[in-house]
């Protein structure tokens, strides 16, 4: 679904509404070491476990910009909001992050790839995110058997050069974010169910890893900008997807409210 540009207040993000869903977009390049301030300290040794700055940029980023979401919708200070991460399989710190008890029912999902940063939020309904980078060396027969259905895969030889690749990157990015919305991760191998041609609107496909055989399931492609691909799953009714400048939020946290500035779509 695609969304208008939308021109707000200098410093009032838009209000997360029932049977609307956000999707905050931001870089690496809005790492600062302000944000560092707003994560827990679980988050902070994760932080410091990556090797690659840039990896380390792209994960502070995702927190940051995840909290100071929540702290406007809850109406608290970022660093306030307690999220939850441990893993439903195996207890370690590396599941779907939610918000700790006592919490209202804002679901939540977030995804690094290239030079994009997403998060995405709504009221009551289980999300996925994942966002891409389309990479011209991307192995595209190695990968495909491991992502594609056998149908799916036919499909993907009637396209050729670039357009292959983000052909093979629209199927693994709708997948991708539909097993994270159902919260099963690697346990649900891509190649177990089917979405629709990168050609046509999203959609599910019945497969015996969905629930429901994927009726249930609504899948949104995004509109990361150049170079990337992106998409969201929602279990549950459609909702309204409004894709937002989370540059902003950012800055705000920086002390750098650049007043009168457009929110945009990246």
């Amino acid at each position: 679904m695609r969304m208008h540009t939308l021109t707000l207040p200098s410093s009032t993000p838009p209000a997360l509404e029932p049977g609307t869903c956000h999707i905050w977009w931001a870089r690496p390049e809005s790492a600062t070491e302000t944000l560092l301030e707003l994560l827990d300290e679980q988050e902070q040794r994760r932080y410091a476990s990556y090797r690659q700055p840039r990896d380390r940029a792209r994960f502070l980023v995702a927190c940051g910009l995840m909290r100071l979401a929540l702290g406007h919708e809850l109406e608290q200070q970022p660093a306030s909001v307690t999220l939850l991460r441990d893993c439903t399989t195996c207890g370690r710190p590396h599941g779907k992050p939610r918000l700790g008890l006592g919490f209202p029912r804002i679901e939540l999902s977030a995804s690094h790839g290239g030079d994009r940063i997403a998060v995405a939020l709504a009221h009551g309904a289980a999300l996925g995110v994942d966002v891409e980078p389309i990479a011209a060396t991307l192995p595209v027969d190695e990968l495909a058997p491991h992502v594609l259905t056998p149908e799916e895969a036919m499909e993907l030889e009637g396209w050729s050069g670039p357009r292959r690749v983000e052909a093979l990157l629209r199927y693994w990015t709708r997948k991708e974010a539909v097993v994270k919305a159902t919260g099963k991760g690697l346990a649900t191998p891509l190649g177990s169910f089917a979405v629709s041609s990168p050609a046509h609107l999203p959609r599910v496909i019945a497969g015996p890893s969905m629930p429901g055989g994927g009726e249930k399931v609504r899948l949104y492609d995004l509109h990361p900008g150049a170079g990337h691909v992106a998409s969201l799953a929602v279990l549950g009714p459609p909702l309204q997807v409004m894709e937002l400048d989370g540059a902003r939020l950012l800055e705000l946290v920086g002390g750098r409210p650049n007043r009168g500035r457009r929110w945009r779509r990246p």
